[in-house]
């Protein structure tokens, strides 16, 4: 019984110490959940074309029935691959299912922009498929004038096999 008693009494003098804070003051470790941001790339281009992600987000690329693809590229030089950038290559989609089954998933390192656009026959040249998340909005660097500069290119660079990023199968 004094063995439980004198275990029970360090025990409480132990939490009564003082731990540096007031028990008013905020936790300075704040636990933000990762989102997971879907973007549809079908025949009429990406369904968000332009938003805003935090660090550690997911990009869900989700592919519709045609040959389609999302490629990094840059805001100077829409339309051409960014060298170390993120490539899905080339994902064909069987006419006659929702969507394929695999979806293309890039994570975000910062909230710096990243520019995309789809690499198929002149879809970013020809018809201004391009993408953008955390657009910065100065030195007039916003979608609207992305997409202006995609369609002023002659040609759109096609990336073949996938380079950074991952597929993911849907269950």
């Amino acid at each position: 019984m004094r063995l439980t008693t004198a275990l029970l009494a360090f025990a409480t003098g132990a939490l009564a110490m003082p731990s540096g804070t007031t028990g008013n003051e905020p936790s300075k470790v704040v636990a933000r959940a990762v989102a997971t941001h879907t973007i549809i790339v079908s025949n009429e281009g990406f369904s968000r074309g332009d938003f805003k992600a935090n660090a550690e987000d997911i990009l869900e690329f989700h592919f519709k029935p045609g040959s389609h693809s999302v490629t990094q590229t840059s805001f100077r030089n829409p339309c051409r691959y960014l060298s170390g950038g993120f490539a899905s290559g080339t994902v064909v989609t069987s006419r006659g299912v929702w969507e394929n089954e695999q979806v293309f998933q890039v994570t975000l390192q910062d909230e710096s922009p990243v520019w995309f656009y789809q690499a198929g026959d002149k879809t970013c040249s020809g018809h201004g498929f391009v993408g953008v998340v955390n657009a910065p909005q100065t030195n007039g660097q916003y979608y609207g004038n992305f997409q202006r500069a995609a369609l002023q290119k002659a040609t759109t660079e096609l990336i073949v096999l996938p380079a950074v990023g991952s597929f993911v199968t849907l269950d």
